[in-house]
């Protein structure tokens, strides 16, 4: 199983819930992508130490392949996905769309906390 995780699973796994370390360490190959890092420094650099934390971000982002980056195939699935849900008048968070394309792009399987990427059409999303 191919996983990009989202970062409503990453941020309680760094503050130490158990459960979510077992499920990201029994998947085949676990991703991160430029959104996601994105949203976790953002976080970290809020926090009331941030060089501690952005750190930590980085030691965690290392563990994982490459980062996926956006390209001009995410753009056009952004696209997609965006004018999709504003038809059916359920748009989501503007990175969170990001995510959803580049999930889909690179067929991974979406590990998330967010029901909200349910809506999103040709996307495998997986509740953890």
């Amino acid at each position: 199983m191919r996983v990009l995780l989202d970062t409503s699973v990453i941020v309680p796994a760094l503050r130490g819930q158990q459960t979510l370390w077992t499920r990201i360490q029994e998947v085949e190959i676990a991703y991160l992508c430029v959104p996601v890092l994105a949203e976790l420094l953002t976080g970290a650099l809020r926090s009331s130490n941030p060089s501690e934390a952005v750190e930590i971000v980085m030691q965690f982002a290392h563990r994982f392949p490459p980062l996926l980056i956006c390209d001009e195939l995410t753009a056009k699935h952004y696209a997609e996905i965006e004018s999709h849900l504003r038809r059916q008048g359920t748009p989501i968070p503007v990175n969170d769309l990001w995510i959803s394309a580049i999930a889909r792009q690179h067929q991974l399987l979406l590990a998330t906390r967010d029901a909200h990427y349910e809506r999103v059409p040709e996307l495998q999303v997986e509740i953890w």
